[in-house]
This record gives structure tokens, C-alpha cells and sequence, in this order.
């Protein structure tokens, strides 16, 4: 054994807050309506950096089977709208400066609970390959001993893992151990998963996952306390892909592939 899966982390529109299934099904882009709608500005830009902040105070929910988004306001107001995509296409970059192809949503109950929650004017849109919203892998790792380790090394007392907005926390392991794994295949229920690289971090992870209030200074956290990468950035969790297909529920073992799958 390696790990044990302690939580999962989904939203069914980027940057808005997590929600914590007990079972998750992995194809090869990853959870299936995880991460694939996101809020865009009137221009067509995406809403980045601090001025998504408030968005983590929005609860967001998708029916695959009838193609319905639901958003669940602060105030207790739910509404729900056609996740089909039928409106325009337009390229939107994402993290790391890739552009993917973005189909607006003809949502106008979605669009205006949270423009009038954002207090300007937003689209909807939803990512016409979705996994792959940034810049790559569909599988992100991060074990809850390398957050306490950093917690402590700061001095801080308890940060929570949510802010890293990770797929998968794991248990069970060495404070950082996940960086030793690149490069390998890792089992976890019945999938395969094979990682590729650290994640870089940013200014999300500053951010108070409840109410986006920038309440902690990670960054200069992970630049004092854990140091830079070669390349100078900072990381925190790995990436993976999807080498096989299966279900992963909480109390899992992520344990090493069989030699003839490496």
C-alpha cells in the first residue's frame, strides 16, 4: 500500500465549492461533468484570479441524465437551467495560457443568479472537451500529511486542504511522498493511474474555500516552508492520467500497478 483515498473533491463549474462524493467514476478525461461548465465575463474572457473568488460561495450540482446545472446561492435560492450547450462557441484560455473551446449556455436563471451574486455581468459556458480545462491531466493527488507538514513547518495551525482543490486526498502516507511517485502506476479501486508531474500553485490556494476571503498567505507558505522546484515554481499534490478506467470510492488503497502495466 501506498495511500489510503480519505476524499474526494468535485464541482460541476469551476471555482465555485466542493462537494465530497463517496464513489467517483474515472474515464480517461477524468470524473465525468467535474470542472466542465465555467463563468465567463461579458467579453468571453474567464473569470480569474481574485476576481473568482466569490464564486466558492456558490454550490453547483449536474444531472448527467437530463443535461440539468443547478447552483445553489448563499441565500438559500436554488435555480436550475439546460446544461446542453446550445449557444455560441468561443476559444477561452485557461491556466498555463492554453486556449480550449468553450459552447455558451442559453441559461439565462443560471446567468443571472450569479451575475447579481457577482454583482456584473457573466456568461456560462461549458467546455467542449472536458478533463482537459487547463493544461493536461485529468487526476490530481494530494496527501493530507503533506498539508499538515506544511502547516507545521509555518506555524500556522490547521490550513484546510480544501483550498488546494484537489481531486483526490489521500491518507496514510509521509508528509510529501507524492512527489516520489512520478513516473509510476498507481491502482486505486479498479483504475489505473499513472503520474506525470507536480501541480503548480496559485493564488486559489490563498483563498478561504467557504467564502473566498484571502485569509492566508500560501504561497509565501510553500516558498518559505517547502522551497521552489527547479524551475522555480511552487507545487504542492501531483498530477496523473487515467491509464484504465474504474471506480474509486473513499477508503480505497492506492497500492503499485502489477510490473506488466508499468
Amino acid at each position: 500500500m501506498i495511500a489510503r483515498i480519505a476524499r474526494t473533491n468535485v464541482t460541476p463549474v469551476k471555482s465555485t465549492g466542493l462537494t465530497h462524493p463517496e464513489r467517483i467514476r474515472l474515464d480517461r478525461r477524468g470524473v465525468r461533468g467535474n470542472r466542465e461548465f465555467v463563468f465567463l465575463q461579458s467579453d468571453g474572457a474567464r473569470v480569474s484570479g481574485v476576481s473568482k473568488a466569490a464564486l466558492m460561495g456558490i454550490r453547483s450540482t449536474y444531472d448527467p441524465h437530463r443535461d440539468r446545472l443547478t447552483l445553489s446561492m448563499p441565500d438559500g435560492c436554488t435555480v436550475e437551467g439546460d446544461a446542453s450547450g446550445a449557444g455560441d462557441a468561443l476559444d477561452v484560455e485557461f491556466y498555463g495560457g492554453i486556449t480550449h473551446p468553450v459552447r455558451l449556455l442559453e441559461a439565462p436563471a443560471l446567468v443571472d443568479a450569479a451575475s447579481g451574486f457577482l454583482q456584473r455581468p457573466l456568461r456560462l459556458g461549458r467546455l467542449a472537451r472536458p478533463g482537459h480545462d487547463t493544461i493536461g491531466e485529468p487526476v490530481s493527488l494530494l496527501s493530507l500529511s503533506s498539508v499538515r507538514e506544511l502547516a507545521r513547518r509555518a506555524g500556522t495551525g490547521d490550513i484546510d486542504s480544501r483550498r488546494f482543490r484537489m481531486l483526490i486526498e489521500l491518507e496514510e502516507t509521509e508528509p510529501f511522498a507524492e512527489e516520489s511517485w512520478l513516473g509510476r502506476t498507481l491502482v486505486a479501486g479498479d483504475a489505473q493511474l499513472r503520474i506525470t508531474r507536480p501541480v503548480s500553485r496559485c493564488v486559489m490556494t490563498t483563498m478561504d474555500p467557504d467564502s473566498g476571503a484571502q485569509d492566508l498567505p500560501t504561497l509565501e507558505l510553500l516558498a518559505t516552508h517547502k522551497g521552489r522546484s527547479p524551475d522555480g515554481t511552487l507545487t504542492l499534490g501531483v498530477y496523473a492520467d487515467v491509464v484504465r478506467p474504474g471506480t474509486l470510492t473513499i477508503g480505497d488503497m492506492l497500492t503499485p500497478a502489477p510490473p506488466y502495466s508499468r
